[in-house]
């Protein structure tokens, strides 16, 4: 038979576990594994992401966030939590982090249509697309991968 602190111990394990599965503030690509209205989109060199959120009822683009490469979008969208009884009654919360990270909570909100009015594209940007710190100051560095070397060169 299990002791009184043991079982203590047990309760306390198991209601930590259970709140942390009921968190909104972790963030992974793929989303939660729930139906959260939750994402994650994280740039790299090789898939420069640009997100938008469409509202389909005048088919524009209403949002939009160019997601810099080694940074991540995160985004939610809370029902009936945006402006009432106008065409953007949820709440869309977002923000760019450092790429990996998992847990937070998102500063900037928009006001969104509702779920079946939104959706959500996401656009590929030429690559390879270099990260900030990597770029020359004052110097653009074009999207172009690294030229051919030529044929007869060190010949």
């Amino acid at each position: 038979m299990p002791t009184r602190p043991t079982l203590l111990l047990t309760s306390a394990v198991l209601v930590s576990l259970a709140s942390a599965g009921c968190a909104n503030n972790f963030w992974y690509p793929g989303g939660p594994l729930a139906s959260r209205d939750q994402f994650t989109y994280i740039s790299t060199p090789d898939y420069p992401q640009t997100i938008s959120v469409i509202d389909t009822r005048i088919d524009q683009v209403i949002w939009t966030a160019e997601v810099p490469v080694d940074k991540q979008l995160v985004m939610r969208f809370y029902k009936d939590e945006g402006l009432p009884n106008t065409a953007t009654p949820d709440k869309m919360v977002w923000d760019i982090w450092p790429a990996g990270q998992t847990s937070g909570d998102p500063q900037f909100t928009f006001n969104a249509p509702p779920s079946n009015a939104r959706r959500v594209d996401v656009t590929l940007r030429p690559t390879p697309e270099f990260p900030a710190h990597m770029r020359p100051p004052g110097v653009p560095m074009p999207n172009l991968p690294f030229p051919e070397p030529a044929a007869n060169a060190g010949k």
